[in-house]
């Protein structure tokens, strides 16, 4: 049983991750809040230096959100983790945090460029983890999969995605907690089987909804989740084979 502290704990990725972590037996401090305004050094019940694990993951997501709120983005994503990164954890705390896949053209977006700085601000040993396009159940309402299930799309583009399941995601950390130990840097999570929009929305039946082009985002996208394969990681899921009827239940 490892002692765990989680930001993000109630979004989608970590909301999942929280229910398998204590599955598991894990202690996990789910840190509710600001990460901004992050403070434990004075809490009777969590001492930094008790710690195994920090799983980071709160952040403000969404590439083209961020076009809006370049500021707060940056706020929240690199002063925020720049924070969470500082507190005084203990020299065996080993900490995971979220990054993305659009760092690989960073300077499409301002949310890729607060990815691009948290891995160059990330404490020695740490492990940023590169996650692709996740879905599943309890996705965010702004996310596309979300939106096409409940028919809110209102335009595809011709972008092609790596769809990864939301479970794939978690599993892969978990199996990181217990066998990552002497991975550090950043990698890819992802599924390494790309599909197209178009391609999703037709499996799912919907549409035909009108093209829109949109820029400030990649074009294609697919991991090279190599490292997670060598300890064993397989995704267990594919989006163009996905039963989605318990998702809008």
């Amino acid at each position: 049983m490892a002692r765990i502290f989680l930001t993000g704990g109630e979004g989608f990725i970590g909301s999942n991750l929280y229910n398998k972590l204590l599955d598991k037996g894990h202690e996990v401090h789910k840190h509710i809040g600001d990460i901004r305004d992050i403070d434990i050094s004075c809490t009777d019940d969590v001492q930094p230096y008790g710690f195994d694990f920090v799983i980071h993951l709160a952040a403000m997501a969404g590439v083209r959100a961020s076009h809006l709120q370049p500021d707060e983005y940056w706020s929240v994503n690199v002063d925020g983790s720049k924070k969470v990164f500082e507190t005084v954890w203990g020299p065996n705390t080993k900490i995971l945090y979220a990054s993305s896949s659009s760092i690989y053209q960073w300077w499409k977006s301002p949310y890729s460029m607060t990815k691009k700085a948290m891995e160059s601000i990330a404490p020695e040993g740490s492990l940023g983890l590169r996650f692709f396009t996740v879905y599943g159940p309890g996705s965010r309402g702004d996310m596309f999969f979300d939106k096409l299930l409940k028919n809110r799309i209102k335009y595809v583009t011709d972008h092609t995605r790596d769809w990864t399941h939301v479970e794939d995601v978690t599993d892969a950390i978990m199996l990181l907690l217990e066998e990552g130990e002497d991975i550090t840097g950043a990698i890819d999570v992802g599924s390494g089987q790309p599909c197209t929009v178009e391609e999703v929305v037709e499996y799912y039946g919907k549409g035909p909804y009108p093209n829109k082009e949109v820029e400030g985002e990649a074009t294609y996208t697919c991991a090279n989740s190599f490292v997670l394969e060598s300890l064993g990681w397989k995704p267990k899921h594919n989006i163009l084979t996905e039963d989605v009827s318990e998702y809008t239940k």
